[in-house]
């Protein structure tokens, strides 16, 4: 079974502490944020394809700066809010934290700690970050970027169908792919301290792989799914049909459908492929043999005497 970890880097810049309550009204700088590395453990999303994200900051835990403010990437990996009229400065010896994530729907920002309440499509790449320390501005002197470090808060999972027959002249064909409850949704929480919680999965609709009909072939023996986004606290099943040479067809969807997991449970940010063997025995058919193979014995019969007498 297949499986791509990814180890957590993160990147805190350490400024000058403060004790005041307020930030300054003198401000030195603007507050912009840049991304020195994101995990890929998932394809949707990377660092290079990263289009824009948002984020919420509160000066000294009291002052909002910014609040699911939607932010683009400029110049030199440097990102900063799509409105300018947005844009803030950082205040001299003010505390700073700050969260960001790739949506705003069901997201809220509360006691250094993002709750998203979050349904799942398969298709996106749920990412975000919070800072596990506050970030402070350097005592009034320069500016400064804020580093963000995503991590991806979902699973991912995908199919590898084998074909173990021991002849190549059947032809089979597997279609409608889909994993059922995929999607659901529930409730994630990021911590201050960088912690991720998933609440209780509340189960969901089916979602269908874009490989509808593949054609396992002599000349492809083997196929991958693409992959398909689920939340890690889910219960999941694959549902398809596999089609012999046009003709005989088993289905797995519905009812018929196959229970998957991993077996110490999903975790996020890591991909999952899962190996279905297409055998006989899997199909449930049965070979063409012979039994009870015999041969009539010859006969045994006295022709009688030659006749001596002919000429």
């Amino acid at each position: 079974m297949k499986k791509y970890f990814i180890m957590a880097v993160t990147v805190l810049a350490s400024l000058t502490a403060c004790q005041q309550n307020e930030p300054e009204a003198a401000y030195n700088g603007e507050i912009l944020f840049s991304i020195p590395e994101t995990r890929v453990a998932m394809s949707e999303v990377t660092t290079e394809n990263l289009g824009n994200f948002y984020v919420w900051g509160i000066a000294n835990a009291t002052t909002m700066v910014y609040e699911g403010t939607e932010v683009t990437r400029g110049t030199n990996n440097i990102w900063s809010p799509l409105d300018a009229d947005d844009l803030k400065y950082w205040a001299a010896d003010a505390t700073y934290r700050f969260a960001a994530a790739n949506i705003t729907d069901g997201v809220t920002y509360a006691n250094n700690a993002l709750t998203i309440n979050y349904t799942n499509t398969g298709a996106f790449d749920l990412i975000a970050e919070v800072p596990t320390e506050a970030e402070t501005s350097n005592g009034g002197t320069g500016k400064e970027y804020q580093p963000l470090v995503f991590d991806h808060l979902l699973s991912q999972v995908a199919f590898t169908f084998e074909w173990a027959f021991p002849t190549n002249d059947y032809t089979f064909t597997v279609s409608d792919l889909a994993v059922l409850n995929a999607a659901g949704k529930a409730v994630a929480t990021v911590g201050a301290d960088g912690e991720l919680n998933w609440g209780t999965y509340t189960d969901g609709n089916a979602i269908a792989l874009d490989e509808n009909t593949t054609i396992v072939t002599e000349a492809a023996r083997k196929l991958t799914t693409s992959s398909i986004a689920v939340i890690p606290t889910g219960s999941y099943k694959l549902a398809f049909k596999v089609t012999i040479n046009e003709e005989k067809v088993v289905d797995y969807t519905g009812e018929n459908a196959l229970a998957f997991a991993y077996t110490t449970g999903y975790v996020a940010g890591n991909k999952y492929t899962f190996n279905a063997k297409i055998s006989a025995e899997n199909l449930e058919l049965l070979p063409i043999e012979f039994s009870s193979v015999t041969v009539t014995p010859w006969g045994d019969v006295d022709g009688g005497e030659i006749d001596f007498d002919q000429q």
